[in-house]
């Protein structure tokens, strides 16, 4: 049996200008009525075909749930499922309700699947330079996950690799970080002896840590497309003549599986 019970309100009729309050009773007995005023013990209200009648009373412990003319409900003393759900459904028939004035206090649920694999090519660190990534990802809106990448670093002529962990705060937006080979440095020296003139060049491949802030966006049904963007920062451990703090990048199409 379903935990909530999903509930139609407003009812119109065609004969009368004002709408209805409808108590339920535990013996799925319905009244429909005016309702005055709640107590702890006891329910005021008035017949609903004759509102300038006596008041009358009904026990709260006779009482199921009203359903109230503006679509709210009130639920009493819920200590039984019984066949609360075939009384709703009972009400919702007899009344002829339209399916769109569903009425729930029932949080709506995500539909959103954190869970999938991804295929990315691009350039940036998480692909090696130009290169690819191939990426998982686990959870709901809030999800983890984790990805390895390699490409071609033209500037450097090698092939370079990473990998990494994402944090997912929401949805496709993360925090990236990583670890491999992030890039290159050049170095070239000029001097002379005062007769000859000398020049040196160097080259020195830089790996360490990265840490970017960015999005993986994709859209489709089962198989989706998009696209990666992502910037940050990269801490380069073996550099020798620049600076050791190194801008980091990712861009790239995505497919998701």
């Amino acid at each position: 049996m379903k935990k909530y019970i999903y509930l139609l309100l407003i009812v119109f009729s065609s004969n009368i200008s004002n709408a209805q309050d409808i108590i339920m009773k535990r013996n799925n007995d319905e009244l429909k009525a005016k309702i005055i005023e709640i107590t702890d013990e006891n329910i005021k209200y008035k017949d609903f075909d004759y509102q300038d009648g006596p008041t009358r009373n009904i026990k709260v412990s006779e009482v199921f749930m009203i359903l109230y003319e503006n679509g709210k409900r009130e639920k009493f003393n819920v200590t039984q499922s019984q066949t609360q759900e075939e009384a709703v459904e009972d009400v919702i028939s007899k009344n002829e309700i339209p399916e769109n004035k569903v009425v729930t206090n029932e949080s709506p649920k995500s539909d959103y699947d954190g869970k999938y694999f991804m295929l990315a090519i691009g350039y940036g660190n998480s692909y090696g330079g130009s290169g690819l990534r191939a990426q998982w990802r686990f959870g709901g809106i809030q999800g983890f996950g984790f990805h390895i990448g390699g490409g071609y670093l033209p500037d450097a002529d090698v092939f370079l690799a990473a990998a990494g962990i994402k944090y997912f705060p929401y949805k496709n937006l993360y925090i990236n970080a990583q670890f491999g080979l992030i890039g290159n440095e050049e170095y070239y020296e000029s001097y002379s002896d005062g007769y000859n003139y000398y020049s040196n060049y160097d080259e020195n491949l830089l790996y360490g840590p990265s840490v970017l802030l960015g999005g993986d966006w994709n859209w489709g049904g089962r198989v989706g497309f998009g696209f990666n963007a992502g910037l940050g920062a990269s801490y380069a451990l073996n550099t020798e003549y620049y600076d050791e703090i190194m801008l980091a990048i990712d861009l790239g199409f995505v497919i998701r599986f």
